[in-house]
């Protein structure tokens, strides 16, 4: 499939997954990449990366995963993984009305316990049971909001080892990265557990225009900041 094609449904569904706490909410507003919303992540699940896919099979791990658009508030997903395999992921992203309080933030909580997956707006009251989230962290981790969709797109001479380090308890390679995506480019660093090849960090600086329609006139740097980290997590429960 060529990139373009990629780029654009990946562009979509990671918008719909990162706003849907934003487009449920009355008075809400889309922040860019503005797209069609499909209801799923189901359209990503066929991505795959081993250094990608080694992160979803971590336990006892958090992760924060942090978008940044010029001139924007950051995305902010928060997401735990119990001993277990049990997940629960915190969708924030600030609100864009014109006139919200700055500091107003939309949150989605999504819980997958027992691979049964529960949603709720905000932080209290019950989930309900949401099928169509089971993938959520695959689709999160892939789309381009986070790193895997472009290391996958990057070729492989773009990586350049840069020595080892110790980075959220794990061992890892450390990796820079400079590279090009259709007229844009991507680079940065990545974190490789020496064990697994699992992803463990990634600090990646992407064209705006990548995200953009073709002659928007966005010529940023959309910066995408990923940290995993071993931690003692509780049992995850709906709570």
């Amino acid at each position: 499939m060529p990139h373009s094609i990629l780029i654009k449904i990946a562009t979509g569904i990671a918008a719909a997954a990162l706003l849907l706490s934003c487009s449920i909410l009355e008075g809400s507003a889309s922040r860019e990449p503005e797209a069609a919303a499909p209801e799923t992540f189901d359209a990503v699940r066929t991505l795959e990366d081993p250094r990608v896919e080694e992160i979803i099979s971590l336990r006892s791990v958090r992760m924060q995963l942090e978008t940044t658009f010029p001139g924007k508030a950051p995305n902010r997903t928060l997401i735990s993984i119990d001993a277990e395999g049990n997940q629960k992921i915190e969708l924030t992203v600030p609100r864009a009305d014109e006139d919200a309080d700055a500091a107003e933030e939309n949150i989605l909580e999504i819980f997958v316990i027992g691979g049964t997956a529960y949603s709720r707006m905000g932080r209290d009251g019950p989930a309900a049971a949401d099928p169509s989230q089971e993938n959520a962290l695959h689709g999160i981790l892939y789309g381009p909001y986070g790193p895997g969709m472009w290391l996958m797109l990057l070729p492989k001479d773009a990586l350049t080892s840069a020595g080892t380090e110790t980075k959220g308890g794990f061992e890892t390679e450390r990796y820079s990265i400079r590279g090009s995506v259709e007229e844009g480019t991507v680079q940065g660093e990545i974190w490789l557990d020496k064990q697994t090849g699992s992803l463990i960090g990634a600090d990646l600086s992407v064209s705006e225009s990548l995200f953009s329609a073709e002659g928007s006139g966005a010529g940023g740097t959309v910066s995408i900041i990923l940290t995993v980290e071993k931690a003692e997590i509780p049992e995850i429960t709906l709570s």
